[in-house]
């Protein structure tokens, strides 16, 4: 199928209306690449190469999902998604739910630089914020705390937010093709509206099953989209989780969060020399002993 690199036309309505446009951009922002995928699909190989590019360039600023539809591994939230951006054929790439490329434009250096042209049309700063934090209740239930704000000089935002577990196995489904963050299962699709300086919260239990319950390759990714009945809807912010994953500290060398620097983040470091502690991490521990100020 052949693929349109970028959506101008799209690009120029937002424009024109002002939808790219926000009172104030101060919070650093994440760029959100879907795919739509399927196991029988010939040329979403290289559309997963050319996206799996991106993520490896861009770290920290992009975040990327699969979403299978149409073959044995569609979920809900793939058949929910689909049926919104309404976009026949496979693969189908949607950056933050505003520019789209259906299709492939060649091998995967090509559909990197089509898909990265649409990721750059695509801000990095928001007024919108995300904080995932979550919490192991058993082998298999894990909890999962979003909360979602406006900063207070923003605009006020009616969104859909999307809270989803993904696995990140680079060979699973598909041991002959590059994979990343494939959708298992989601909570209900939440709807809200908050106005400048507001937040909201919302907790979900995610019951692992089957491969998830490889937790290392678990991750969770949850982001806020203008809630509009059809797209391009703007998604305003994104965040990705993994499974176990703690805040950082405060305070240097408090390697468990105590507001305390003692012998058991020296026994942290100890036993977990080289991976992933080093000297630096010893000497960290060693100057900031005492509790945390």
């Amino acid at each position: 199928m052949k693929a349109s690199t970028m959506n101008y036309a799209t690009l120029i309505a937002a424009v024109a209306s002002g939808a790219l446009a926000t009172t104030a951009l101060s919070v650093p922002k994440q760029i959100l690449i879907q795919e739509f995928t399927a196991t029988w699909c010939p040329n979403c190989e290289n559309t997963g190469d050319g996206v799996t590019q991106l993520l490896q360039d861009n770290p920290d600023t992009v975040v990327g999902m699969m979403l299978h539809v149409y073959d044995s591994y569609q979920t809900p939230l793939s058949s929910e998604l689909l049926d919104f951006y309404g976009q026949p054929g496979q693969p189908l790439i949607w950056v933050d739910g505003y520019w789209n490329q259906v299709g492939s434009t060649g091998n995967g250096n090509a559909n990197a630089a089509s898909i990265g042209a649409l990721v750059d049309q695509a801000s990095t700063t928001t007024d919108v914020t995300i904080d995932v934090q979550g919490q192991a209740l058993s082998a298999s239930d894990y909890e999962l705390d979003v909360t979602v704000g406006v900063e207070a000089d923003g605009a006020a935002r009616s969104m859909r937010v999307y809270v989803t577990q993904v696995y990140s196995d680079t060979s699973w489904p598909e041991a002959d093709e590059q994979q990343f963050n494939t959708q298992r299962q989601s909570a209900p699709t939440q709807h809200i509206v908050l106005q400048p300086g507001e937040t909201w919260s919302y907790s979900h239990v995610f019951t692992l099953t089957g491969e998830s319950l490889d937790v290392d390759n678990v991750n969770f990714i949850v982001w806020a989209q203008d809630d509009l009945a059809s797209p391009p809807a703007m998604i305003r912010q994104v965040a990705m989780h993994g499974h176990g994953d703690v805040p950082p500290c405060d305070c240097v060398g408090d390697l468990d969060c105590s507001y305390n620097v003692n012998v058991d983040d020296l026994l942290t470091v100890i036993t977990g020399w080289n991976n992933p502690y080093n000297v630096d991490d010893l000497l960290a521990v060693i100057s900031a002993w005492g509790p945390c100020e």
